[in-house]
């Protein structure tokens, strides 16, 4: 049910692309929106005028065609799509100057603001150049343990091994699950499961996890360094000058909620300033590794608060608006590939926020 879901969504998305109706749509949710408080599947007719401009921020990891040992990446083809749609349509903003309005209750009309989280080479060699060529900007969240270092961040270690093993299966690793490792797509199910795992852990259980996965997949060391993975300053410096803006994701990528206070704000107090120090910039806006509602809370916020962040961004769903807490900013992911069902999911997700 789910994918013939999906495949109607698709096709009507791209039957009102073709007919040039989204652009009448998207005129309507700029004037109208869901009910406040209605929880009805189907919300017409209960709509009210729009109240106020939501910012949405759209959330990226990496962009690539390839197929990666790593966590899969978004297609080129989808990402070029997608900023097609925002470059014709919507104010792009980055993440400082959209705080900048929210503080200033001077929001622009259809303001998004795009994300990449991590700081993977294919931003500069995928993404960058899309979005230098439709003249918009985004701002990257940078892991600065694994940026020019040739290192990995740990969830990347842990993909990689279950990329690279030859057993043929893993069970009894953090669940009762049987993971069939004989495919691809055994291997990213896996994936998936384990770093859910993972994330729940401790920051020393975590490490120790990771090196009893590596029996279990009978894979040791480290990833391959090439193709390099992680951006270097080179290119983050490249980058900021052509109008990108970086901001902190921690040192090495913990889960904030699972160390302790002291090294949290070591971990943001040094990403920050690591940053600042490579790229000559000040640096105001933070994202929470992994960014659940269980992976951060208010002690923590307020060590974000403390370390002359203006903001930061989970991975909660949802859009935003003045008088939200800057330091819960939520995101999106959107996956189509066409820019007509992308657009037509865009424009619904605006109309129900």
């Amino acid at each position: 049910m789910g994918t013939l879901k999906s495949v109607g969504f698709k096709a009507v998305g791209m039957v009102l692309h073709r007919l040039g109706i989204l652009g009448f749509i998207s005129r309507l949710v700029d004037r109208l929106q869901k009910k406040t408080g209605s929880n009805a599947p189907l919300p017409f007719p209960l709509i009210q005028k729009r109240v106020s401009r939501p910012i949405q921020i759209l959330m990226y990891h990496g962009i690539d065609d390839a197929w990666s040992p790593f966590l899969g990446p978004a297609p080129i083809r989808g990402f070029r799509n997608q900023l097609r749609y925002l470059a014709e349509s919507c104010n792009v903003l980055d993440l400082g100057e959209a705080v900048e309005r929210i503080q200033k209750r001077d929001v622009p009309h259809r303001a998004v603001v795009i994300t990449l989280d991590d700081g993977y080479r294919d931003s500069y060699v995928n993404a960058f150049p899309l979005l230098r060529e439709m003249e918009l900007s985004a701002t990257i969240f940078l892991a600065t343990a694994a940026i020019g270092t040739g290192k990995v961040l740990w969830h990347d270690r842990a993909c990689w091994m279950i990329s690279q093993t030859t057993v043929s299966s893993l069970e009894g690793f953090g669940s009762r699950i049987r993971y069939e490792l004989n495919t691809r797509e055994g291997k990213r199910a896996a994936q998936e499961g384990v770093l859910w795992y993972l994330r729940s852990l401790e920051d020393q259980d975590r490490i120790d996890a990771l090196e009893q996965l590596s029996t279990h997949l009978q894979v040791s060391g480290e990833p391959d360094s090439e193709p390099r993975l992680m951006l270097n300053w080179e290119e983050v410096n490249e980058m900021y000058q052509s109008g990108i803006r970086f901001g902190a994701h921690t040192v090495h990528h913990p889960i904030l909620s699972k160390i302790p206070l002291s090294d949290v704000a070591s971990e943001l107090r040094e990403s920050k300033e690591t940053i600042e120090r490579h790229v000559g910039c000040r640096v105001t806006t933070f994202a929470y590794p992994s960014g659940r509602p269980e992976d951060y809370n208010s002690d923590i916020k307020g060590i974000v608060k403390q370390e002359g962040f203006a903001c930061a961004v989970s991975t909660v769903t949802g859009a935003n608006y003045e008088g939200d807490d800057l330091f819960d900013l939520k995101r999106v992911g959107y996956w189509d590939q066409d820019i007509g069902p992308f657009g037509l999911r865009f424009e619904y997700s605006r109309f129900c926020a």
